[in-house]
């Protein structure tokens, strides 16, 4: 049996202005003209989402629906098929619905969620997208994100805690085929399911450990580019600060008092004794006035550059007078 609740992303319980949002943006996004991805899953999606309304949007049909559906357990191949398209899914969104432009502008984690959804589900997203602006609910938008999460979970694989797991850890992965097999043993099995049993049949058959094991490492290797390139903007940000000291002290202390450009100079000098990488740095780090320096190799040959370019002149005077 379909499950029309999924093919428009939204909960059992949806009213039907939410529903109607959600069947209005996915026409949208799946439309001939506009959808950019194969064309002839587009238009069954399409065919899907127009069926899927014709019966939630009929009160009848839905209470008729819904009295089938209870006991029964969507298959994950709709939804797996539904969020691996190639396009622009952020423009097609804003295509339907223009006002989640600003309403991004004020909630900027929106486009986060969207995006953790979409990997669940470009219609379990475009339904998030669809209800939150459809019931203003932007203070419990978190709240919705995980009320329709779970759902989605719930529908396809069951209540089992073992198993929704596994589940969520096959989806985060990307590892689509074991999901669609989960999904397959949840429907199979039904209440007689040894959740054991079958996530170690799964894992030895789709070298899940391997996978897992990659993905650890991969993500600790973004983990420590991310803490190099923030410590680099840190010292970049202390450096920078420095030299506009230094430039501000050349301009204000002057030839006239020796010994306070000497003090100053001091605990300025031992600012930039930072240790770093300059070449990793990218120019668009630094202000115009510290940009010709990024070719030095380090923070004393920078220390020298400046102190023979801004301070030997100030030095030079003093030593007329």
């Amino acid at each position: 049996m379909k499950n029309h609740y999924s093919t428009l992303g939204v909960l059992p319980t949806a009213e039907i202005a939410v529903i109607k949002a959600a069947w209005r943006v996915l026409c949208q996004i799946y439309h001939p003209d506009k959808y950019e991805g194969d064309k002839a899953h587009g238009e069954a999606m399409i065919k899907e989402i127009n069926e899927a309304w014709e019966v939630l949007g009929n009160p009848e049909k839905r209470k008729e629906y819904d009295a089938q559906f209870a006991n029964g357990k969507g298959t994950f191949s709709q939804a797996q098929a539904a969020s691996e398209s190639p396009s622009d899914f952020r423009k097609e969104l804003l295509d339907a619905f223009p006002e989640l432009e600003f309403t991004a502008e004020y909630y900027p984690d929106i486009w986060t969620t969207i995006d953790d959804l979409k990997r669940i589900s470009r219609n379990l997203a475009a339904g998030f997208v669809a209800a939150l602006l459809e019931t203003k609910a932007f203070k419990q938008r978190v709240e919705l994100a995980d009320r329709l999460s779970a759902a989605f979970f719930t529908i396809y694989f069951g209540t089992d805690e073992k198993i929704l797991g596994f589940a969520k850890q096959l989806v985060d992965l990307g590892l689509r085929d074991a999901a669609l097999e989960l999904n397959q043993a949840v429907n199979t099995f039904g209440e007689g399911i040894e959740p054991d049993l079958v996530i170690s049949k799964i894992q030895r058959k789709h070298s899940i450990l391997d996978v897992v094991r990659r993905h650890k490492e991969d993500e600790l290797k973004r983990r420590r580019e991310r803490h190099e390139r923030e410590a680099v903007e840190k010292n970049m940000d202390s450096i920078r600060r420095t030299f506009e000291d230094l430039r501000y002290m050349r301009e204000t202390v002057g030839p006239g008092n020796m010994q306070a450009l000497v003090a100053a100079i001091e605990p300025l000098r031992r600012g930039l004794s930072i240790q770093m990488d300059f070449e990793k740095v990218e120019r668009g780090f630094l202000s115009s006035f510290a940009k010709d320096w990024i070719v030095l190799t380090g923070p004393h040959e920078t220390w020298k550059f400046y102190y023979d370019s801004v301070f030997a002149p100030v030095i030079q005077d003093h030593q007329r007078y």
